[in-house]
């Protein structure tokens, strides 16, 4: 064998290596909404989420906001931020992790941890009848 078939051969070697370790430290993204999420808290805990939603409420404290993500179906959820928060009204697709705070027997307090977000779209919030 010649020395470039040799090189060659590592090189593969090695790609084959690197790139079998970055498919080993991907995390599942779960596509959910919050009504989903706050059905099953405890498979959605620690779980990295992509949720989509409408910004219904919106708290900021120092450097921490929290705002809730309602879905379509009505159900909301809590998602801590420290960057800006979002607008009232501003429709968000929220990647995050969601965080169990509190359980006391079947009922527990969850939110999500904001990692990033992309607004697609604005309008009123609606009222309740």
């Amino acid at each position: 064998m010649s020395w470039q078939r040799i090189v060659l051969v590592g090189l593969i070697c090695l790609g084959v290596i690197f790139a079998g370790r970055s498919c080993l430290n991907r995390q599942r993204i779960f596509a959910s909404e919050p009504s989903t999420i706050t059905r099953n808290p405890d498979r959605f805990n620690n779980k990295k989420v992509l949720i989509k939603g409408q910004v219904i409420t919106v708290l900021s404290i120092g450097g921490t906001g929290v705002y809730l993500l309602q879905d379509e179906k009505g159900a909301a959820i809590p998602i801590v931020t420290y960057k800006d928060t979002p607008d009232v009204g501003a429709f968000l697709v929220v990647q995050g992790i969601v965080r169990k705070a509190l359980q006391i027997g079947a009922a527990s307090l969850l939110g999500v941890e904001e990692i990033s977000r992309t607004q697609t779209g604005f309008a009123e919030v609606k009222k309740p009848a």
